[in-house]
C-alpha cells in the first residue's frame, strides 16, 4: 500500500501527522482499522495522555496522529 505522509497544524494550532492513501477495499479497511484500535486504542481524546492520539478517517484514506512516532509505527506496518 502506497502511503503519503505529511505534517500540518490542526485547528488548535498543534502539529499533527497525517498518513494518506488511496481508498481501500472493505476487508483491508477493516484490517487497518482493527490494527489501529489494538495499537492506539479508541480514536479521539485520551485522558491518560491528555491528547487525541489518533483520528480515524480510514474509510476516506487518512489517519491523523498527534505524535510523529505513532505515524512512524503506522508507516512501518502498512507501507
Amino acid at each position: 500500500m502506497f502511503i503519503h505522509s505529511y505534517a500540518k497544524t490542526n485547528r488548535l494550532n498543534e502539529p499533527v501527522y497525517i498518513a494518506a492513501f488511496a481508498k481501500l477495499p472493505l476487508l483491508k479497511t477493516r484490517e487497518v482499522r482493527g490494527w489501529c484500535y489494538e495499537t492506539y486504542g479508541w480514536p479521539g481524546y485520551q485522558a491518560n495522555t491528555d491528547l487525541a492520539v489518533w483520528r480515524d478517517d480510514i474509510a476516506f484514506g487518512e489517519v491523523e496522529f498527534a505524535r510523529e512516532s505513532d505515524l512512524a509505527l503506522f508507516l512501518l506496518r502498512w507501507s
